[in-house]
């Protein structure tokens, strides 16, 4: 087993037979030490200081660096106790640029949203992303370097033991074999106990806003006792400290503080342990102090947590996928360095959600080590697919397309109860309806989680309760739809509108989660409002024509692979005139509708084609325009 020698001596800079030693007077470092060590396996001994030998000469490849001349003394001793070499720089240009840069030590208040996209949004030179060491204050800080250096010397494991938490899924706890899976359902008791107790690899995914995170049926809360005294303390400034302390009132948990300090819900970030914390919040951990005071959220108490080795985490508002939190966790479970795994995630050319990045708080040559592989370590999401690239492709669209429908119809089901709370009524059909796709995405998920294939009947299934509750829910405006997407004008091209001839406007349509929708061209006449949608891959798919008598003719509709799948709907300015038909099974070349409300007084019919296919939505809304159907009608 390895050993960590401790030495109880205010000089920093020993060795003891050719190693580091970590030489420290404060009682509560050591017993740091002692933790982290425990959680990476290794052996603590201590040393007299008459044993050792002074060295301060720092002769490691990779860099530590520091921006601050308060905290050089600090910095050097992180360097020397994972054999790096010190650089001092003055500004975030300068740092960026030091080749091997591996480690930043830095007091929190320096920690700000252009640093850290200084270091891990590089696009040339970030190869490895570089780790940070902070502390609020110098004394935190000299006790962070001490804690978090011992991580680095972890002993291999026989094989991953590993516990994935997502808070938004509706399922309880599933196992297979060192690896455990949990859910919102996981009872309170449970969720504590294994996330107090020692593993390898700790994936959470939940909502946060920064100062506590919704963990199922617990919150992740830094509230305690010492926290409490410090945020009230007689130098403090009430207006500086979180709304709950200076109300004394939970919004949260809707009580008292002082009722809350003793609420079972609370799980404090000291109560985490891992070797490995990767950490997905739908806000980020903010380090920006315009929008959280740090030093009052759990990120502080996390990083200052000596059961964790490192934390991966984002600091920006984005929810990452669930598929791109499985990637990274399977390449930090087959022994890849934090560093080397952030980085080439960080970089993917291929990696469509753009807006997810990650840091590393900790040592970024932290990894996982195997002694032997063990049958134990499969990757959940991609267990049953390792063979078939083309079901491997499949199954992280499907995953990724079903995340959007988990938020879809949260969403829906926080409107339909918003309608109850504020108009004293609420459409049970719809509301039941929406909790029942829920329900049925949510168990899609999960069996994309534990490696199971849906079937061709589940697919199909779903699809058709999605398409049915917007049936249900009533044509929406074009305006709507649009919400979901993001449009511009092209340049004009020399084309024109096949059934009057008059110039065309050429729109792109970007869908805003590039990861379920592809970007499409859409084709408007302004003059008769024909359209016709062409995507960036494929021929033109379908158009739509007025053959007169007040009718809708729309051609291509017999090429859709999955016509049960689809809609028509139309919004009229009078909403009593709305119309929405599923389209049939059997679909011929051209089908026509006929627009019941042939005359109406101001603005436009919306007439949009909706499909879903392996639950991809496509949606195309034409506007009609008024004055093309009175002039339809005066000429009939």
């Amino acid at each position: 087993m390895e050993k960590v020698f401790i030495c109880h001596t205010n000089d920093p800079f020993h060795q003891f037979n050719g190693k580091p030693v970590w030489g420290t007077n404060r009682i509560k470092v050591i017993e740091g030490i002692k933790k982290i060590a425990t959680q990476f396996d290794l052996e603590v001994e201590s040393i007299q200081e008459k044993d050792t030998v002074v060295v301060d000469k720092l002769t490691g490849e990779g860099v530590v660096c520091c921006m601050d001349a308060e905290i050089i003394k600090e910095a050097r001793v992180y360097a020397f106790l994972t054999n790096r070499q010190f650089k001092f720089v003055k500004n975030i240009t300068e740092l960026i640029n030091v080749p091997n840069l591996e480690i930043l030590v830095s007091l929190l208040k320096d920690i700000d949203l252009a640093l850290v996209k200084a270091l891990y949004e590089r696009s040339s030179v970030c190869e490895f992303a570089p780790g940070i060491i902070f502390g609020y204050n110098k004394k935190e800080l000299d006790a962070n370097v001490f804690i978090k250096a011992v991580a680095l010397y972890g002993h291999a494991v026989e094989s991953v033991q590993r516990f994935d938490f997502f808070a938004s899924l509706l399922f309880d706890k599933q196992e297979k074999g060192k690896h455990i899976i949990g859910g919102q359902l996981l009872e309170l008791d449970c969720l504590k106990a294994l996330l107090s107790e020692k593993k390898d690899l700790l994936v959470i995914k939940s909502h946060s806003d920064g100062i506590d995170g919704r963990l199922g049926k617990g919150i992740l809360c830094p509230l305690n006792e010492t926290y409490y005294e410090e945020a009230t303390g007689h130098s403090v400034n009430l207006k500086e400290v979180p709304t709950c302390v200076a109300s004394a009132y939970c919004h949260r948990l809707q009580c008292s503080l002082e009722e809350v300090k003793a609420n079972p819900r609370l799980i404090s970030p000291l109560n985490i342990s891992a070797r490995i914390l990767f950490y997905n919040t739908c806000f980020g951990i903010p380090v920006n102090s315009k929008l959280v005071a740090l030093k009052w959220g759990y990120a502080r108490e996390l990083f200052n947590n000596p059961n964790i080795g490192v934390l991966i985490t984002t600091w920006k508002p984005i929810a990452p996928n669930d598929s791109y939190v499985l990637q990274v966790a399977h390449e930090l479970e087959k022994g890849e360095p934090v560093g080397q795994v952030v980085a080439q995630f960080n970089q993917r050319k291929d990696k469509t959600n753009s807006n997810t990045i990650y840091g590393i708080f900790g040592d970024p040559l932290i990894k996982l080590q195997f002694k032997q592989k063990s049958e134990d370590f499969n990757f959940p999401l991609f267990h049953n697919y390792t063979d078939n690239k083309q079901d491997n492709t499949k199954v992280k669209l499907w995953h990724n397309r079903l995340s959007f429908w988990d938020a879809f119809f949260k969403i829906q089901l926080l409107k339909r109860e918003k309608q109850y709370l504020h108009e004293g009524g609420m459409d049970d059909t719809l509301y039941e309806k929406a909790s029942d796709c829920l329900s049925q995405i949510q168990d899609c998920n999960l069996k994309l989680l534990l490696g199971e294939k849906l079937s061709e009947t589940i697919i199909m299934s779903l699809q058709i309760q999605i398409i049915d509750y917007i049936f249900h829910l009533g044509p929406q405006p074009y305006r709507d739809w649009c919400n979901l997407c993001s449009h511009r004008l092209l340049l004009p091209e020399e084309s024109n509108c096949n059934y009057c001839q008059s110039d065309i406007e050429i729109f792109e349509f970007r869908f805003r989660n590039d990861d379920i929708y592809l970007p499409r061209y859409v084709h408007i006449c302004p003059v008769c409002g024909i359209s016709a949608d062409r995507s960036f891959h494929m021929k033109n798919e379908f158009s739509m024509f007025f053959p007169g008598e007040s009718k809708i003719e729309i051609h291509g509709l017999d090429r859709l692979e999955t016509s049960k799948n689809a809609a028509i709907m139309l919004q009229y300015p009078n909403k009593e005139n709305n119309q929405c038909w599923i389209i049939d099974d059997e679909l011929s070349p051209i089908e026509v509708f006929e627009i019941t409300d042939s005359i109406f007084d101001k603005g436009s019919v919306y007439c949009s084609l909706i499909t879903l296919d392996n639950f991809e939505l496509n949606i195309t809304g034409i506007p009609i325009r008024a004055e093309y159907f009175r002039r339809d009608i005066n000429q009939n």
